[in-house]
């Protein structure tokens, strides 16, 4: 077994923030009503349990920093596997 985390390594974990694509650069915009190519059918969509906040692991910007990722929206590189990107194979 390794040695135990210090709470200030925690502390430098979580603060890490990485950088992320932009919002015009995956082409973030609402997904038409009912659509199934939504952020919330997404590998990259995350939704914390405690509150609700969604975020993505590839996009990011300030608004979406402090409302969430809709997730009736999507972007270019929405895919529910990770390997087929709907969006982007309409090009």
């Amino acid at each position: 077994m390794g040695e135990r985390v210090s709470k200030e390594a925690y502390e430098q974990l979580i603060s890490d923030r990485p950088e992320k694509f932009g919002r015009e650069e995956v082409n973030y915009r609402e997904a038409p009503v009912g659509s199934s190519i939504a952020c919330h059918a997404c590998v990259h969509y995350f939704r914390r349990a405690v509150d609700g906040f969604s975020t993505c692991e590839i996009f990011r910007d300030e608004e979406t920093d402090k409302t969430g990722v809709l997730p009736d929206w999507r972007c270019d590189f929405q895919t529910a596997d990770g390997m087929v990107f709907p969006l982007l194979e309409e090009e």
